[in-house]
């Protein structure tokens, strides 16, 4: 599956911040796959301005990330417990959308 730099980002903010130890061992994984590399801050001139991170969108390419499916329910639990209450924002929907289809 390809997701942006920002897609990653938002799912970096969407996993769980506590569970069982399989779930935060996951969750791990997850953050390995996801997560923005020096070499993505060096190119795309990432940039944090008091909390808002800004980046060159000309030189970004989606990265293909290979997740497994127990790494996939745990975003799409996450997701689903944001749709439950009611908290889906435009950023999250978009992710509910391609991990639910």
């Amino acid at each position: 599956m390809k997701l942006s730099i920002k897609e990653r980002i938002i799912l970096l903010n969407c996993l769980p911040s506590r569970g069982d130890f399989t779930t935060m061992t996951i969750k791990k994984d997850i953050v390995d796959k996801i997560k923005i590399t020096q070499e993505e801050v060096k190119r795309l001139k990432i940039k944090d301005s008091n909390g808002v991170l800004t980046w060159d969108f000309t030189k970004e390419k989606e990265n293909e990330v290979k997740l497994t499916k127990l790494e996939i329910k745990v975003i799409k639990d996450e997701l689903n417990k944001l749709d439950d209450k009611k908290e889906l924002t435009d950023d999250t929907y978009n992710l509910f959308k391609i991990f639910n289809g």
